[in-house]
């Protein structure tokens, strides 16, 4: 089931993303890399792929997730991420980039954030509820 959230918060953190899942090292889990990207995100997985012709300006993988930072024509970003469990799929709007490297994004009470090392998920009721390392990143370190 895919689900589609839209937030847009006044500049200050807005949206980023929830994402999902692999194995590390060469045997993966669903068999996807990092290699199985071009300039829109994940082949063959929409969940992480941006949409129309829009490019990706970063792209993760993390052991459960594949997350894709879009670009529009109009030079707004939003956050596609998919957890490859189950199909689960997220959308955001706004994510917001940050030195050196951070990409944040809230929806509700839940704040999403990663850079080339680490994926994190928190909420502002209970803390930290997710923590993944990065295992492959493109377009990080860019915002």
């Amino acid at each position: 089931m895919k689900r589609t959230i839209g937030t847009s918060f006044a500049g200050v953190l807005a949206a980023c993303a929830m994402a999902v899942g692999l194995a590390a090292g060469p045997a993966q889990a669903h068999g996807v890399t990092i290699d199985d990207t071009d300039s829109q995100g994940y082949l063959n997985y929409p969940g992480a792929r941006c949409n129309y012709t829009n490019q990706a300006v970063s792209i993760v993988r993390t052991e459960k997730s594949l997350i894709v930072i879009c670009i529009t024509g109009a030079n707004r970003f939003y956050y596609k991420g998919l957890r490859l469990s189950d199909g689960a799929a997220i959308e955001i709007d706004d994510p917001t980039y940050q030195s050196p490297g951070t990409w944040y994004a809230r929806a509700g009470e839940t704040l999403y954030h990663f850079n080339e090392y680490e994926f994190y998920v928190s909420n502002s009721s209970v803390g930290i509820i997710g923590y993944k390392p990065v295992l492959e990143s493109r377009g990080v370190t860019r915002g």
